[in-house]
């Protein structure tokens, strides 16, 4: 997700190396699911659940282009059916894989 130079997230873990290659993410689910499968931003108290159509955007840096630990995230268990998402990923410049 980053380039890691030194910052410290709300959680107080401590990254090396931000350059932040990506800037933002959209999810958009493509089905609905019946149990599970939200996306959790623990940092917050959010969880966005799968709903087809229904998408969620969100940036990993704050206004002074540090790492906003609140962009903190993970995919949660899906209990019931299937999760089908897109994901696109906006980054500051081109992305060259190593």
């Amino acid at each position: 997700m980053l380039d890691r130079r030194r910052a410290r997230t709300a959680r107080g873990d401590v990254f090396s190396n931000i350059k932040l290659q990506r800037m933002s993410t959209l999810i958009v689910y493509l089905n609905d699911v019946p149990d599970g499968g939200e996306t959790v931003f623990p940092e917050v108290g959010l969880s966005v659940s799968p709903r087809r159509g229904n998408a969620v955007y969100f940036e990993y840096a704050n206004s002074r282009q540090q790492l906003d630990g609140k962009s903190l995230h993970a995919g949660g268990a899906v209990v019931q059916g299937e999760k089908w998402a897109l994901t696109k990923w906006m980054r500051t410049r081109r992305f060259v894989p190593a």
